[in-house]
């Protein structure tokens, strides 16, 4: 059966993770990701271990979301959470895992702000260089 509300691990840019409840349905989940976006966003999940993964804005680092966390090679942008699925990928509550999930994500260490700022910063770079290089293609085809 499936939850309304689920307790999740909110891990926001620059702050201490915090255990938050989330609506199940899709536009409260949308709007969750999408917290400093332009726009509500998709919904992407990203693996961590059994039944628990990272909720994110899929196009978060596209749209410019702030940089937020290191996973792995990584870099985590915007407001995530962490949830749990059952086997049938439904959101359950995260009870068991908060206590000893928030300890990982707590305050980004100093290397990894700077790094998260960087790739920011490239990724802001890539997008100018493709607007230009959009902008000449277009004048060329004129």
């Amino acid at each position: 059966m499936r939850e309304k509300q689920v307790k999740a691990l909110m891990i926001e840019p620059n702050k201490s993770p915090c255990v938050v409840e989330l609506m199940t349905d899709l536009d409260s989940l949308q709007k969750a990701v999408s917290i400093g976006a332009p726009e509500q966003g998709l919904i992407e999940f990203v693996y961590l271990e059994d039944n628990v993964s990272i909720m994110c804005n899929e196009e978060g680092k596209l749209i410019g979301l702030e940089p937020n966390r290191r996973l792995g090679n990584d870099i985590l942008v915007g407001t995530v959470y962490v949830v749990a699925e059952n086997d049938e990928g439904e959101l359950m509550s995260l009870t068991n895992y908060c206590q000893s999930l928030s300890p990982n994500f707590q305050q980004p260490k100093s290397n990894e702000t700077y790094i998260a700022i960087l790739s920011h910063i490239l990724l802001c770079l890539g997008k100018i260089i493709a607007n230009r290089q959009k902008k000449c293609y277009n004048f060329v085809n004129i």
